[in-house]
């Protein structure tokens, strides 16, 4: 097929119809471009508009891809066939070309969108974060943990009616949540520092006090317990003051009940400030731990 026959052919037969190639193109219902590219033989139409473009330009569709106007001459069924096979090829391939355009476009695209959400997110892990760690806030903090140190050390010290294997596995967790709750540099820090985020999130609350051993704790004071429904709400009161200090969609009013604090503790111009939030978490925890070690000197009859 010879796409530069077929191109003049479509321009002789559009002038004779006295049809510029934009009146053609809106026709057809392809673009001027289109039109031009055909004619200047850098591509053939579409074969899904050969009828159209042929009824236009008053020929037939044979004589389109032949590129010249057939008079009382024998066509062969094959070489007809072949004619519309090389057309329907181009088409497939214009149309792969389209897509395979489409898709680089998508992957230069998202490549460009991933770089840029990379670079904001190296930023921001870089951004110092001005904290004052003397705030009351904190200084709460510093007392609960004193608290946690006071208690663990009493029930080291007394055995109170937990059996000997319960007694020595909330020993065994205390000793260690208290190492490292005693490590965490946050909780130590005094005066105004600055913290990059991924410094502050290299010191993971989560891990200094362990969810899992917390809720072991639970379940072992509730053996200990006369009330049946003790060991649930206690499993629930920790799940619920976790949720509060990990969530930050969390209801704001129930999230603060929940967590001890009162909404005049809530301040919007520090609520987006990623310190205040992790000093928040810490609290969480830390108030929540200083509970399981009340409720074990309790039900565990465990005086000071």
């Amino acid at each position: 097929m010879n796409y530069e026959t077929i191109g003049k052919f479509i321009q002789e037969k559009r002038k004779e119809k006295n049809l510029t190639q934009k009146e053609l193109a809106y026709k057809l219902g392809v673009t001027d471009k289109a039109v031009s590219k055909w004619e200047r033989g850098q591509g053939c139409p579409d074969v899904s508009i050969l009828e159209i473009l042929s009824k236009e330009l008053g020929v037939s569709i044979l004589e389109i891809l032949k590129g010249r106007i057939i008079e009382n001459e024998i066509i062969k069924v094959t070489e007809a066939n072949d004619y519309i096979q090389e057309t329907i090829k181009y088409t497939k391939n214009n149309i792969k070309e389209t897509i395979n355009k489409i898709i680089t476009f998508l992957i230069i695209a998202i490549s460009l969108i991933l770089l840029i959400l990379n670079i904001e997110n190296i930023i921001n892990l870089n951004k110092k974060y001005t904290y004052d760690f003397d705030t009351e806030n904190h200084q709460t903090i510093k007392k609960n943990v004193e608290k946690i140190e006071k208690n663990t050390k009493i029930i080291l010290n007394n055995q109170g009616i937990y059996e000997k294997e319960d007694y020595n596995k909330i020993c065994d967790i205390l000793n260690n949540n208290l190492k490292s709750i005693k490590n965490e540099k946050i909780i130590n820090e005094t005066g105004t520092k600055k913290y990059t985020r991924n410094e502050i999130y290299m010191q993971d609350i989560n891990q200094v006090i362990n969810n899992i051993q917390m809720i072991e704790l639970a379940r072992i004071i509730g053996k200990y317990n006369n009330d049946e429904t003790y060991t649930q709400s206690l499993i629930d009161n920790i799940y619920m003051k976790m949720l509060a200090g990990m969530d930050s969609d969390f209801n704001t009013s129930y999230k603060y009940k929940l967590m001890n604090l009162t909404l005049e503790d809530y301040n919007p111009l520090f609520y987006n400030d990623i310190l205040y939030l992790r000093t928040i978490k810490i609290k969480t925890s830390i108030s929540t731990y200083l509970y399981l070690t009340e409720q074990i000197k309790k039900v565990g009859e465990i005086n000071d």
